[in-house]
């Protein structure tokens, strides 16, 4: 009996040091990096990527076809063995899928990896104040609202004028309106200089010239048409990069939604116009701040049309260059969501009129293993004392601001804190050149574009615009 008691003292003795030895196995850093590995690494043409294992393993590796390189040799279906702690340096001389696979003794399988090698992209980083207009131009009419005349009757100029629900303004004594603002501020200068009122209307497809009469309404204190508006345009953002081979460019960094449906807007008939920063309505906590812009609705002062309204910003065409900004900050390479790192980075936007200038930021953290992309896979801090004076960090129209970090452009800005506008998220930069078919996947990955409603920061359709 006591051999037995001592022998089954002494397998529980062994059990637990089983136990015990797994369990700091498994929460060693070499087991962390190794349960991290990747099973799918994309990196670009003629780049070398360093990958750790992190396990005290001597490993053979096996290639499916030639063309890859490790630790700098180039090497046919076998590639010898590694050092599992030390790492190794993988790279491609050119674009393919290739399958690894890594073992013990050759025997063992341990892991797995797809190497997917694309083309380099090279891009120009944006930060311009850009201004959206989901529609060529117009203000849309919603309905009727009857105006308080200062003898106390009722008025309905709009409706007398024969303008009915549904209606699209889109000009007005033969010039383009854009939004209600504009719209207004130009009844308000015909009444001033006796100028009668012709709207230029499109209903179902025809265009129709109608003279409204504004009636000066006791409540507002100015004249008025009568009508519910909604504006034509999607408010101030930021262009985020452009590619001039393909004159594709991208914005904002989220999708833009219809503010009252909180669904995707329809940007068919979309286009970005020149705009520039009047003032910063500075942000504070509970209160997002905002640049206030100014737009240029004429048709000369168009950058581009949009094609797309995708989870990570609008995509287009660009029609011309935006001026002189091209010489200030040069095409630089754009980084895959896995060279994204915590640190010092610079967010690129503007503050002041149309100078798009360079300030300090801070990535602290970097959700690049993301189980499915998002519009929040960077979360940023502002650390330039200046842009904190100026805005208090993130605000409304800065969406699309674009993040540089060691020559990289790496990601855009998205999205503040409520709770605190020094802080916010970005979109990696690899999301946004995919959904505009800038890159592309060498074999089925399992990458989708997914429709994902996202709050916007300051890109709204019913956020009005201040126009010239």
């Amino acid at each position: 009996m006591t051999g037995a008691g001592s022998y089954s003292r002494r397998r529980g003795d062994i059990g637990v040091l089983l136990c015990v030895l797994l369990l700091s196995l498994f929460l060693s850093a070499g087991w962390r990096t190794f349960a991290a590995f990747p099973r799918h690494l994309r990196v670009f043409e003629g780049e070398v990527e360093e990958v750790l294992f992190g396990l005290p393993l001597r490993l053979h590796v096996l290639v499916d076809r030639p063309g890859v390189k490790v630790n700098g040799v180039m090497a046919g279906l076998s590639l010898g063995a590694i050092d599992g702690r030390q790492g190794f340096r993988l790279a491609a001389a050119r674009a393919g899928s290739y399958r690894l696979r890594f073992s013990l003794l050759g025997l063992l399988p341990v892991r797995e990896m797809v190497l997917e090698v694309i083309p380099g992209l090279e891009v120009i980083p944006g930060g311009q104040s850009i201004g959206i207009l989901l529609r060529p131009s117009g203000v849309l009419v919603l309905g009727h609202r009857p105006l308080e005349t200062p003898g106390g009757r009722r008025a309905e100029p709009g409706r007398d004028a024969g303008i009915v629900p549904g209606d699209l303004i889109v000009g007005m004594n033969g010039r383009p309106v854009a939004c209600e603002q504009d719209l207004l501020n130009r009844v308000d200068e015909a009444v001033n200089q006796g100028i009668p009122v012709r709207m230029e209307v499109t209903r179902d497809g025809r265009m129709l010239v109608l003279l409204v009469d504004p009636t000066y309404d006791r409540k507002t204190g100015r004249y008025g048409l009568g009508l519910k508006l909604r504006d034509g345009t999607a408010g101030v953002g930021t262009l985020s990069f452009y590619h001039p081979p393909s004159r594709v460019f991208t914005a904002l960094g989220h999708v833009v939604t219809e503010s009252d449906a909180g669904r995707p807007a329809d940007t068919s008939q979309g286009r970005i116009v020149e705009a520039t920063v009047a003032r910063i309505r500075q942000g504070r906590r509970g209160h997002p701040g905002e640049k206030v812009g100014e737009l240029r609705p004429e048709a000369g002062a168009t950058l581009g049309s949009i094609d797309r309204n995708t989870p990570f910003g609008i995509v287009g065409k660009l029609e011309r260059m935006p001026a002189g900004h091209a010489a200030q900050f040069p095409s630089m390479p754009l980084a895959l969501a896995h060279q994204v790192h915590p640190g010092r980075a610079s967010m690129l936007t503007v503050l002041d009129g149309r100078t798009v200038e360079s300030f300090e930021v801070e990535i602290v953290r970097v959700d690049a293993r993301q189980r499915q992309p998002s519009p929040k896979g960077i979360t940023l801090r502002v650390t330039d004392r200046r842009l904190l004076e100026r805005s208090g960090g993130i605000v409304q129209g800065m969406s699309g601001s674009p993040i540089v970090q060691g020559g990289r452009l790496v990601g855009a800005v998205t999205h503040v804190f409520v709770t605190d506008p020094t802080r916010g998220y970005a979109v990696f930069a690899e999301w946004m050149a995919r959904v505009a078919g800038l890159l592309r996947d060498t074999h089925e990955s399992g990458w989708d574009h997914p429709e994902v409603g996202v709050a916007a920061c300051g890109s709204t359709a019913a956020q009005c615009c201040r126009m010239r």
